[in-house]
């Protein structure tokens, strides 16, 4: 005979918990991600902490198309354009972005990146940025992107 300390209801109640889980955690990072898309950021990257004591830590950022092109320019010049030093992009921190994403815009959340920069900056993907983002107790604070849905059509039958 098995003897098992847990009756069938804990073990029921054990597979909801998971499934709980589950479906929080797919909510949480459906949100991120629709954030994300609404801010129309498409590349993401870490970045060395100044402000982390050892030097281990790294902060997410994220920029737009024209961060990205910016980017892009600055990692691999053309030889036809002469060489600028004032070549830069911007581009949010995704933490403070996430925590005071109900505020108007600030300079708290834009840090400027320029080519002495671009040694430091290593690309990530979206999911992994959504992945870490998810486990973090930043989400709390996430508000939901309100879905604009269909467009409403206004017909005048009058006419």
């Amino acid at each position: 005979m098995h003897n098992d300390s847990k009756s069938g209801f804990s073990n029921f109640r054990e597979l909801m918990d998971l499934w709980d889980d589950y479906v929080f955690n797919e909510t949480v990072e459906n949100e991120l991600e629709k954030f994300l898309d609404h801010k129309q950021l498409v590349m993401f990257f870490l970045y060395p902490d100044i402000k982390n004591k050892n030097g281990k830590g790294k902060k997410l950022y994220g920029t737009t198309e024209d961060g990205r092109l910016s980017f892009a320019k600055m990692k691999s010049p053309s030889p036809d354009d002469p060489p600028r030093s004032d070549d830069n992009f911007q581009a949010f921190d995704l933490e403070t972005l996430i925590t005071k994403s109900d505020e108007p815009e600030d300079l708290q959340r834009i840090k400027i990146f320029n080519k002495k920069d671009l040694n430091k900056i290593k690309i990530v993907s979206k999911d992994f940025v959504v992945k870490k983002l998810s486990k973090g107790n930043i989400t709390k604070k996430l508000k939901p992107v309100e879905d604009p849905g269909e467009p409403k059509v206004f017909i005048d039958d009058e006419w």
